[in-house]
């Protein structure tokens, strides 16, 4: 199976998947259809929050007032983006802490999203961008900004379209799709020029001619 196959499939189950947490959302079944979106996206958003933070209590903390906020938000989510995106919308700004940490954010939660956060946080997350070795991981590290480096990651590992992208970098909400349009194309440039600081990097360190 090519790359481009792989992907088309990815999305499909993650289309199927979320359409099934849809229903049980519109069956006002929050807290299993919040279980269910936690069991499907919460890795690979703790995965990115140790990619920003490098430290397990850190992400520990994230994860769970980030869960706080999206177990707080979900009955009036309006599906006017993927579930995916708005998840790490939520994520993104608990990091940039325009949103207020809670003291204990787990004992708000209703048992069976405790229980999962929990089991997860005892686990060890850690984060390596694919098929990068570790000579241009630190030319990543080194030269590339925090969110030079989200862009890397929602672009390249999680294969997330311009206009998702966009949707997760708005402080303003949900953009109409004009000003979507128009972010994307903005972020699109960005994202060329940050190849181009990544390939003249490079060639200073010898990594290419």
């Amino acid at each position: 199976m090519n790359k481009a196959e792989q992907l088309r499939q990815e999305a499909e189950v993650r289309g199927r998947k979320e359409s099934n947490i849809k229903q049980m959302h519109g069956d006002k079944h929050y807290n299993l259809a919040a279980e269910k979106a936690l069991r499907i996206y919460g890795g690979e958003i703790r995965g990115w929050l140790y990619r920003r933070f490098q430290c397990h209590d850190t992400v520990n903390d994230m994860y769970s007032t980030f869960s706080l906020y999206f177990w707080t938000w979900f009955p009036s989510f309006k599906w006017e983006s993927s579930l995916r995106t708005w998840m790490y919308s939520i994520a993104r700004r608990v990091c940039y802490s325009s949103l207020t940490r809670h003291h204990e954010p787990l004992s708000q939660l209703p048992q069976n999203l405790s229980a999962l956060i929990i089991k997860e946080n005892k686990t060890i997350t850690t984060y390596k961008h694919p098929d990068i070795d570790a000579a241009y991981q630190n030319l990543i590290d080194q030269f590339l900004n925090q969110e030079e480096k989200d862009l890397l990651v929602w672009r390249i590992d999680r294969q997330m379209s311009w206009n998702e992208i966009a949707q997760i970098l708005s402080d303003e909400g949900f953009l109409d799709e004009s000003e979507l349009k128009k972010r994307a194309t903005a972020i699109r440039v960005q994202f060329s020029r940050i190849k181009s600081k990544l390939r003249e990097a490079a060639i200073e360190k010898g990594f290419l001619r």
